[in-house]
Parts: structure tokens; C-alpha cells; sequence
């Protein structure tokens, strides 16, 4: 079974598909900033996707340098910061 590299979108009110948006690996958690921008953490490849929910379209990509299969997203809105877990850590070590 191939794993899911896309989010889709569904309009709410009527239960229909609006569109699909192409992620490029696969996508664990996603936070929105409630200002047109929505962030999901890929966890195959160690990404962090910011995308318009409208447009269906990435906006930006970066790559955790230290972060291996991030695992959990929030967002302080207040402060703008994007926290993440990251789950198969191999480099951090007490």
C-alpha cells in the first residue's frame, strides 16, 4: 500500500471534493495561522510544507536539518512559532 502524498480539500457545507494538493511525501499533522497560510510536517522526508488552503498551492518548503520523522505540529499564533515533534531522532541524545 502506497502512503498518502497529498491533502485533499472538501467544501464542508455541500461534503465535496474542491481539490487535492500535491505534498510530496507524507503528511502527519498540519496547523493553520488562520491568515491563509496552513503548515504540515512530512514525516518521510523530514519537510515542513506551508501551503494556501484556497489556492491549493505550496507556498514554501524547508528541510529539518535536525528533525527526523516529525511527529506533531502546533502553532503559537500569538508569537508566530511553529513547534514540532520530532519522532525517530536518532542524533539527539542525553
Amino acid at each position: 500500500m502506497r502512503a498518502a502524498i497529498d491533502t485533499t480539500a472538501l467544501d464542508a457545507a455541500k461534503g465535496e471534493v474542491v481539490g487535492k494538493i500535491d505534498l510530496g511525501g507524507k503528511p502527519e499533522f498540519a496547523a493553520s495561522d488562520e491568515k491563509g497560510t496552513m503548515f504540515v510536517n512530512i514525516e518521510d522526508s523530514s519537510e515542513l510544507v506551508a501551503f494556501d488552503p484556497q489556492k491549493l498551492v505550496v507556498k514554501s518548503r524547508w528541510r529539518w536539518r535536525v528533525c527526523e520523522e516529525p511527529t506533531g505540529l502546533a502553532l503559537d499564533k500569538k508569537n508566530r512559532r511553529l513547534f514540532a515533534g520530532c519522532g525517530g531522532n536518532k542524533r539527539w541524545r542525553s
